[in-house]
């Protein structure tokens, strides 16, 4: 076989690769990971600025919001306390992050899905939704890849893409 057919076997090879990552199935591994660093990185107590996409520490709660979290503490996720602003009371919003469309070569991921009660006689608590809003909108943006989250991604999806390599023996 000479060097232009061995060539064409690679790059029918690789085309085949990228095809396979453009598959349905990968990308939603894509945004399930991408699902994951979001909540791994915001119960670090860590946002995103969305103008620069860099981390920073998620402001102090006020005394209040600890008072509160004092008086129903028993309620609260593993993952907090009563002095953490991680975005994580009950974990429900954080939880529910995940594939919220997928379309074609596009996932969309955000928190999505009812709430269930937190306090005792809450009727119907807003949805996931309406909390990442309020935590977004306020001083708590999360919902948004930084730099390094990014990185991590490319990291990730490289090694999906290396080992598709592999399979195809190249």
């Amino acid at each position: 076989m000479g060097a232009t057919e061995d060539l064409n076997l690679i790059f029918k090879s690789i085309i085949d690769t990228v095809d396979d990552l453009r598959d349905s199935n990968r990308l939603e591994v894509l945004g399930d990971k991408a699902s994951e660093i979001i909540r791994e990185r915001t119960r670090k107590g860590l946002g995103v600025r969305p103008t620069t996409k860099r981390r920073f520490k998620l402001p102090a709660l006020s005394k209040s919001y600890k008072d509160f979290r004092q008086r129903y503490r028993a309620l609260l996720h593993p993952e907090t306390d009563v002095n953490k602003s991680n975005l994580t009371l009950s974990g429900q919003m954080l939880d529910s992050i995940g594939i919220k469309i997928r379309a074609n070569d596009t996932v969309i991921i955000g928190p999505k899905g009812p709430r269930l009660p937190f306090l005792p006689g809450q009727k119907r608590p807003p949805s996931n939704e309406v909390v990442a809003g309020f935590a977004e909108f306020g001083e708590r943006p999360f919902i948004t890849m930084s730099q390094k989250d990014q990185r991590i991604l490319v990291d990730f999806y490289e090694k999906v893409f290396d080992s598709l390599l592999k399979r195809k023996k190249l």
